[in-house]
């Protein structure tokens, strides 16, 4: 008795409509998104951050404190440097005059008449020397020998005999004191100094101070002093005190001091610019890598099928039908494999079983 051939069974299922593959609004990615789940933001509220408002703050202080504080302070000095050395070498082109020709009866000095050769005529007053305590000069801790000098005129000067190095201690080495005889000397005018806020000391038998000041000399002495004082240019015997040299004729690295803080004033704002420019382009590139991503997206969405399409074509006969025909071609498989196993010739024993559990 043969068996019926078997019927495919029919769904209840209604056969889904050909559509176009749509992909639903859940599908689609969403590009406009807010700034908290990584879509690009308005260019301003990136700057609006606390961060690059004190960036941008610090940079145009500085900016500004280089151009009105930091390179005027460099230029100002340099521009004193050069106007000290063109005083110094025209006081020296010309000869000592008398104290007395420059130097008015209060003993005061114009910012013109520093710097020159004066001729002393006079003694010194040895009872009142000072020394100016461990100041810097030449790499060296020196100390200064400062003592009144009476003019014949009847005016007193200080002067400044020169300097000795300290010992290696630090101590006073030995100075020869000056004489009381009258003399005549060569010495450049300068400037007083204001009293320095250390009081003066006692030690190894004398007087010190800090600054070269004739109003605190007077305080020490009782004696009336000019306001200006002279400093010794040429040794007055072998073995006396190195005399104070002349500042050296050169302008130093002022100007070109304020020339870099010029620089890092226009510097600083561009720098600002560049950082603004990086940040703006790398913003842009973000852009293009997220409208990039979104187009990627919405393609692979219209690619897959929808839900609903897959199961109506799994129940359509032409769905049901197709792994039948899939599974032909992996039956005709296996048989070849049992003929080149068991031969070509020889019946398949496998087969006549299978036969038999069909009918």
């Amino acid at each position: 008795m043969s068996a019926r051939p078997q019927q495919p069974e029919q769904s209840g299922l209604p056969e889904a409509p050909d559509q176009p593959n749509q992909p639903r609004n859940t599908d689609v990615p969403q590009t406009n998104r807010t700034a908290n789940n990584g879509a690009p933001t308005s260019w301003w509220k990136v700057f609006a951050k606390p961060s690059w408002i004190i960036l941008a703050l610090s940079l145009i202080a500085f900016s500004i404190l280089a151009f009105t504080v930091l390179a005027p302070w460099q230029l100002n000095k340099d521009d004193e440097i050069v106007d000290r050395n063109e005083r110094i070498q025209q006081a020296y082109e010309q000869d000592p005059v008398p104290f007395a020709e420059l130097v008015d009866a209060s003993g005061g000095i114009t910012i013109d008449e520093e710097w020159h050769r004066v001729i002393l005529r006079g003694h010194y007053l040895p009872e009142h020397e000072m020394l100016l305590r461990l100041r810097p000069l030449e790499g060296s801790q020196v100390f200064q020998s400062l003592v009144p000098f009476q003019l014949d005129s009847g005016q007193t000067v200080l002067v400044n005999r020169g300097f000795a190095v300290a010992n290696r201690d630090g101590s006073v080495p030995e100075i020869t004191p000056p004489s009381g005889t009258h003399i005549t000397t060569e010495a450049m005018l300068r400037f007083g100094e204001a009293p320095h806020e250390a009081p003066p000391i006692d030690d190894a038998g004398y007087t010190q101070v800090r600054s070269v000041s004739p109003e605190q000399v007077e305080e020490l002495t009782g004696l009336e002093l000019a306001d200006a004082i002279v400093n010794v240019t040429a040794a007055e015997q072998p073995e006396a005190l190195e005399p104070i040299p002349v500042p050296k004729l050169d302008r130093g690295s002022h100007l070109s001091y304020g020339f870099q803080w010029i620089a890092f004033g226009i510097m600083a704002p561009a720098g600002l610019a560049y950082f603004v420019y990086a940040e703006l382009r790398e913003r842009r590139r973000e852009r293009a890598e997220h409208a990039t991503d979104g187009q990627s997206q919405i393609a692979d969405a219209n690619e897959q099928p929808d839900a609903d399409e897959t199961a109506a074509q799994a129940n359509s006969p032409a769905g049901a039908s197709a792994p039948a025909g899939s599974a032909r071609p992996a039956a005709a498989t296996r048989s070849r494999g049992l003929q080149d196993r068991y031969g070509g010739d020889s019946a398949n024993q496998l087969a006549k079983f299978r036969g038999r559990r069909r009918r």
